[in-house]
C-alpha cells in the first residue's frame, strides 16, 4: 500500500504482472487506506477501500487487501467469501488461493478447509510462500496435541516455504523442540521417510506425482495416488507404509492404522513389520485401550493465605518450594503434594517409607473481571486416592469454603477449554465444588506413572528402590495386564502365541515409550528376554542414509562399527530425541574411543551431557566421574562462571552421599574461594548444609565463627591453621 512503488516491480496483488500492467491506477489511491490501517482504524480503512473498489472494480489489489483487513479483524468467514468470489474470476492469481486457504482454515479448521489448503499448496508456493508458511505453521499448532506426527510434517513444510531468515530460525527451533518433546512417544518423533517405490508399468506418473504432492504438503492426494498403485502391487509393503504415513500426516489416523497394518502383513523383514505395528499401536491406543479420567476438583476459599495455613497443618500435605507463577489472570501462591500417608523419618528403604503422591494441590488467586477470589484445586487420576485427598482437604478448609457463582464456574469452563464437567450440578447454579475431567490416562500405565515422595536417601539406595519398583511393575502389572492390541491376552500369554509375536514386540516399544514419558526407564532387552524374544536385528547404514533413519531404526545401529563422523551424527540426534538408554549407549561408545575424537561438542559440553544422562539412569558414580572431569576442563580456562557452575554441580552430586570424603574439601573451596567473590553462593549453601547436618566452614561445634581468613586444616583438631596467600 506504500506510495512511490516502482511501476516495473511485481504487483503486490500477487498476479505476477508488473504494477504498470496490473493495479497501478488503484495503488495510487491506496495511500489513505494505508494510513488508516497504520492508525488502527480498520473499519475506516475498509470503507475507504470500498470506494476505491467502486472506482477500480477490475483491480485485484482491492479484494486482496479487503480480505487481509477482514482477517486482521478476525472476520474470517467474510474474508473467505471475498476470496472465494475472487478466485472464480482470477483463478490464475495464486495469492488469492493462499488467502482463501488461510481465511477458511481460521474460520472452520483444517479438515473442512483441506481442499482449499491443498489447492493453495499446489498453486501458490511461488507467489505467496510466506502466507503458506504461516498457514502450515497454524495447521501444525492446530494438530499438535492430537497428532504430533502430522504437526511435525506441517512444521517442516512451513520451514521449507519460509523465506525470512528469522522466521526460518524460529521454525527450526520449533521443529527441534517438537523432536525433543518428552511428552510425545519417541517412536513418533523425528523423521519418517517414504519408501522408494519402483513404479510398475502404467503407474509411473502416479508414483512421480505422489512424491511431488508429498513434498508440497498435499498428503491426502499423495496417499490416494499411492493407493492407486496397489491395484497393480497389492502386496507391496513399502507402498502400504507410504499410504499409512501420508494418511497420518494428513491427520487421518484411522486410515493410517489400516494402511500400516497392511504394511505389517506384507513387510519384507521382521523389524520393519514391528516398526509399522508400533506406530499403528501408538496412533490408535487412546481409542482402543481402557482409560481412566484425570480430574480436577476446585474449591473456592475466602482467603488463600488462610487456606495455606490450614493446609500446612494437614500431615499428609507436603508444601513444595514456592516460585512466582502468574499467567492469564491466575497467580499461584502455593503448591502441595497430597501423600498416601505422612512421610516417616529417614532410614529404611522399605516401600512404606515412601508414600505415593495421591494428588497435586494448587492454591491460587483467580481474576474474573474486576474481582479476585481464592481457589484450591486438587488434581489426579480418578480413584480412591484422589477421593481421599478431596475429602480431607474439604474437611480441613470447611470454614473457609464459599460457593462458586454461576458466572465463575462458566469462566473456569471457558479457561479450561473443551473439558467435561465431572459433577452433577447445573453449571448455571451456585455450587460448593467444581469438578472437571481434563484428560484421560491409559489404565495399563497408571502404576508406572505413579510417583512417590522421597525423604533424604542416598542416590544408590534411591536408584535400587526405583529399580525394584520398575521390576515389580513389570512382574505384577504389565506382564499380567490383558491388552486389547494383543487380542485381550496378557504379554505373558501372547509370548506363547507365535501369531502375536509382531504385536508383542511392538507392545514392548509402546511400553518403553510410555515409560520414557513417565521418566521411568525400562530395559527392553530384559523385557524381551523375559518374554522369550530374541534381540533386535541390527540395521546397516552409510553416510548418505544414516540421517534418514527413523528413531527406532537408529536404535538398532551397530554403534561400535560406526565411524567417528557417523557416531557424531547419531549423538546429535540422540541428544535431541533424548531416549536416555540409547543416548547413554552412544555417549559410552564415544567415551571409549577417547574424547580427542569428539566431534560436534566441546569436552566440557560432552562431560555435562554425559553426566546428566548417567544420573538419569541412576549411574551416580559415573555421573560424578564426568562432573569431576568437566570441572577439571573448566579449571584449565579463564571462565570464572564455568568454574563456579561445575563446582556447584559436583557439590549437588556429592550431597547424594553426605559421608563422601571429598565433600569437605569441595565445600571449603566453594565457601572460601567462590563465596568470597560471590556471596550468594554462601546464601544458597548455608541452608543446604544445615539440612544435611554438615558443618558450615568457619563455624565450630559451639557455634563460634572463626575469622574468614582462617579455616581448620585437613588434619582436624590440633592441625595448623591455614592462612590464604594475599
Amino acid at each position: 500500500m506504500a506510495s512511490g512503488l516502482d511501476v516495473y516491480a511485481p504487483c503486490p496483488c500477487g498476479s505476477g504482472k508488473k504494477v504498470k500492467f496490473c493495479c497501478s491506477s488503484a495503488l495510487s489511491e491506496m495511500e489513505r487506506v494505508s494510513r488508516l490501517h497504520e492508525k488502527h482504524q480498520p473499519q475506516q480503512a475498509l470503507d475507504a477501500l470500498n470506494k476505491i473498489g467502486q472506482q477500480f472494480p477490475e483491480a485485484p489489489i482491492v479484494p486482496i487487501t479487503r480480505a487481509q483487513l477482514l482477517m486482521e479483524q478476525e472476520r474470517f468467514d467474510e474474508a473467505a467469501s471475498e476470496m472465494r468470489e475472487f478466485v472464480k474470476v482470477h483463478n490464475d492469481i495464486g495469492h488469492g488461493h493462499a488467502l482463501l486457504a488461510m481465511a477458511h482454515f481460521l474460520d472452520v479448521g483444517f479438515h473442512e478447509a483441506k481442499p482449499e489448503i491443498h489447492r493453495a499448496f499446489q498453486v501458490s508456493a511461488q507467489s505467496s510462500p510466506e502466507v503458506l508458511s504461516s498457514l502450515a505453521m497454524h495447521v501444525a499448532d492446530d494438530l499438535l496435541k492430537s497428532n504430533p506426527m502430522a504437526a511435525r510434517e506441517h512444521l517442516g513444510l512451513a520451514l521449507r516455504l519460509a523465506r525470512d531468515k528469522d522466521d526460518r530460525q524460529a521454525l527450526f527451533q520449533q521443529l527441534m523442540k517438537l523432536d525433543g518433546s518428552p511428552n510425545i512417544p519417541y517412536p513418533l518423533r523425528s523423521t519418517h521417510h517414504l519408501e522408494k517405490i519402483d513404479a510398475p508399468e502404467g503407474h509411473e506418473k502416479d508414483i512421480k506425482n505422489a512424491y511431488r504432492m508429498s513434498i508440497h504438503g498435499c498428503w491426502e492426494i499423495a496417499g490416494k495416488l499411492f493407493a492407486k498403485v496397489t491395484d497393480k502391487l497389492p502386496n507391496h509393503w513399502g507402498l502400504w507404509k507410504n499410504i499409512g504415513l501420508c494418511r497420518v500426516w494428513d491427520d487421518d489416523t484411522a486410515g493410517a492404522v489400516e494402511a500400516l497394518r497392511k504394511a505389517v502383513e506384507f513387510a519384507s523383514d521382521f523389524e520393519s513389520a514391528v516398526e509399522c505395528e508400533s506406530i499403528a499401536q501408538l496412533l490408535e491406543m487412546d481409542q482402543v485401550e481402557d482409560k481412566t479420567p484425570v480430574k480436577v476438583t476446585r474449591l473456592k476459599v475466602k482467603s488463600t493465605s488462610k487456606a495455606l495455613s490450614l493446609l500446612d497443618d494437614v500431615p499428609r500435605c507436603k508444601r513444595m518450594p514456592q516460585k512466582e507463577e502468574q499467567t492469564e489472570g491466575i497467580q499461584v501462591v502455593g503448591r502441595y503434594l497430597f501423600l498416601e500417608f505422612a512421610p516417616a523419618d529417614e532410614g529404611s528403604t522399605a516401600d512404606q517409607q515412601f508414600p505415593v503422591i495421591q494428588a497435586e494441590v494448587a492454591v491460587y488467586d483467580l481474576d474474573i473481571g474486576d474481582t479476585r477470589h481464592g481457589t484450591v484445586s486438587v488434581s489426579e487420576v480418578d480413584g480412591p486416592g484422589r477421593d481421599a485427598a478431596v475429602h480431607i482437604i474439604e474437611s480441613a478448609l470447611k470454614d473457609e469454603l464459599v460457593p462458586f457463582e454461576a458466572h465463575e464456574v462458566q469462566h473456569q469452563h471457558d479457561h479450561d477449554g473443551d473439558h467435561d464437567c465431572g459433577h452433577d450440578h447445573d453449571c448455571n447454579e451456585q455450587t460448593m465444588r467444581h469438578d472437571i475431567t481434563i484428560r484421560e490416562t491409559l489404565n495399563e500405565f497408571i502404576p508406572l506413572q505413579r510417583k512417590h515422595y522421597f525423604t533424604k536417601l542416598d542416590a544408590k539406595s534411591r536408584q535400587a528402590w526405583r529399580k525394584k519398583r520398575a521390576e515389580d511393575y513389570l512382574q505384577n502389572d504389565w506382564y499380567q495386564f490383558p491388552l486389547k492390541r494383543l487380542g485381550g491376552k496378557t504379554p505373558k500369554e501372547a509370548a506363547a502365541d507365535s501369531s502375536l509375536k509382531i504385536k508383542l514386540c511392538a507392545s514392548i516399544y509402546t511400553l518403553d515409550a510410555m515409560a520414557h514419558i513417565a521418566t521411568n526407564n525400562v530395559d527392553i532387552n530384559d523385557v524381551r528376554r523375559e518374554l522369550g524374544i530374541e534381540p533386535e536385528a541390527q540395521v546397516t547404514a552409510n553416510d548418505e542414509t544414516i540421517d534418514s533413519l527413523s528413531v527406532l531404526q537408529s536404535h538398532r545401529l551397530p554403534l561400535q562399527e560406526l565411524s567417528s563422523e557417523q557416531l557424531a551424527h547419531v549423538m546429535q540426534r540422540a541428544l535431541l530425541v533424548r531416549h536416555v538408554p540409547f543416548t547413554y549407549a552412544v555417549m559410552s561408545e564415544i567415551s571409549k574411543r577417547g574424547l580427542e575424537h569428539l566431534k560436534g561438542l566441546s569436552i566440557e559440553q560432552f562431560c555435562r551431557l554425559f553426566c546428566d544422562v548417567s544420573n538419569e539412569l541412576g549411574h551416580h558414580g559415573q555421573a560424578l566421574e564426568w562432573s569431576v572431569r568437566g570441572r577439571a576442563e573448566a579449571e584449565k580456562g579463564d571462565n570464572f562462571g564455568a568454574k563456579v557452575e561445575w563446582a556447584m554441580h559436583e557439590f549437588e552430586l556429592r550431597l547424594e552421599d553426605p559421608t563422601d570424603p571429598a565433600l569437605p574439601e569441595l565445600i571449603d573451596r566453594l565457601w572460601n574461594y567462590f563465596g568470597n567473590k560471590l556471596p550468594k553462593i554462601r546464601e544458597f549453601m548455608e541452608p543446604v548444609l544445615r539440612q544435611f547436618n554438615l558443618p558450615i566452614p568457619g563455624q565450630t561445634a559451639s557455634g563460634l565463627v572463626l575469622p574468614e581468613s582462617m579455616t581448620v586444616g585437613a588434619g582436624g583438631v590440633g592441625a595448623k591453621l591455614w592462612v590464604p596467600e594475599s
